[in-house]
């Protein structure tokens, strides 16, 4: 059985041979994005510096900034991390909707996605959508205009949320023309304790938007996959309800495993690794080894949806990779894989 099946196979909830593997010594899974964006702005400002221009508009930021494809400026201080949003686009008014554009797809990309000829590959195919939900709103506004927005300017919201829509709608026809499999989108929807805003919030102002994704990517024979940080037990439910096909937990120790695979794991796959907060960071290696595999029984009882996966920057939260291939070895030795 290729890894494209047996991850079909897991995210189906079919009973595959083995859990799902997305780990840095084997995996059934390639990523790759179904677009590029064309840069709307100075190319110069894509990199990282202290650009005058730039700063000029964070109101004393101090580090190094960089202006991403849909305007908005993002900061970093002493060249860590990917950064985070110090300027939106959109963040000194509504008015600037009028006028405001997303980015173009380069038509070149289609060419190079024709020569690898995705619809042939053994592995799993999963296309990078260029943009989330959620997380553009928080950077063009800002997380706390953002939140304010949702329930004093539900239709601006919902007017972007409509320009959001179809732009991802244009990638996911991209990602079904090019033979992926699945598309993936990062959108976090809370704190450690609880979402940013009310189930009710999410169903009147979000919901709409992310179900029009799972259609969308439903009808090109897409998967579609989701990435949130937070504690969103409140939205899971929902997030079944429009379509989703899996879910991506970094913390799913927050929820504990054998809750969400007894409450949730006949009904949607899940995608995680051993929980980089609550465990891997403590570097026991019981501790490690013995959640791993709790996670991969927990999941046989649903009928084997789990991918197992390594954390993409375990280095940027103090684990270290000997910690890390602990997780690896139980998940390799439980698949069967040496």
């Amino acid at each position: 059985m290729t890894s494209k099946e047996n991850i079909n196979r897991v995210i189906e909830r079919k009973n595959p041979p083995r859990i799902g593997l997305d780990l840095r010594t084997f995996s059934d899974i390639i990523y790759d994005s179904p677009v590029r964006l064309i840069y709307p702005y100075d190319r110069k400002f894509a990199d990282w510096g202290r650009h005058p221009e730039l700063l000029a508009k964070t109101d004393g930021f101090g580090g190094d900034v960089s202006l991403t494809a849909f305007g908005d400026i993002y900061g970093r201080i002493n060249g860590k991390t990917n950064g985070e949003c110090v300027k939106g686009a959109l963040q000194d008014g509504w008015e600037l909707l009028k006028n405001y554009r997303l980015p173009e797809f380069d038509p070149t990309h289609d060419q190079e996605l024709t020569r690898k000829d995705y619809r042939n590959c053994e592995k799993f195919i999963i296309a990078s959508l260029p943009c989330a939900v959620f997380a553009p709103l928080r950077d063009s506004r800002r997380m706390s205009d953002a939140l304010m927005d949702t329930i004093l300017e539900r239709d601006n919201v919902r007017r972007f949320l409509d320009m959001i829509t179809d732009f991802l709608k244009a990638a996911i026809r991209k990602a079904g023309v090019y033979g992926f499999d699945a598309v993936m989108y990062w959108d976090d929807l809370g704190t450690q304790e609880t979402t940013f805003f009310s189930p009710q919030t999410f169903r009147d102002v979000f919901k709409d938007t992310y179900a029009a994704i799972a259609e969308e990517a439903h009808d090109n024979g897409l998967k579609v996959i989701m990435h949130s940080c937070g504690y969103i037990d409140a939205f899971i439910d929902d997030l079944i309800e429009i379509g989703l096909d899996v879910l991506q937990l970094d913390q799913p120790e927050r929820y504990e495993s054998a809750c969400l695979a007894r409450k949730y794991g006949e009904r949607i796959a899940f995608y995680c690794p051993v929980d980089i907060q609550r465990v891997m960071a403590t570097g026991d290696r019981k501790l490690i080894e013995q959640t791993a595999l709790n996670m991969v029984n927990a999941f046989k009882n649903t009928g084997g949806s789990l991918i197992a996966m390594d954390y993409g920057a375990w280095a940027d939260i103090g684990v270290k990779d000997e910690w890390a291939q602990w997780a690896r070895d139980v998940f390799m030795n439980q698949a069967g894989i040496s």
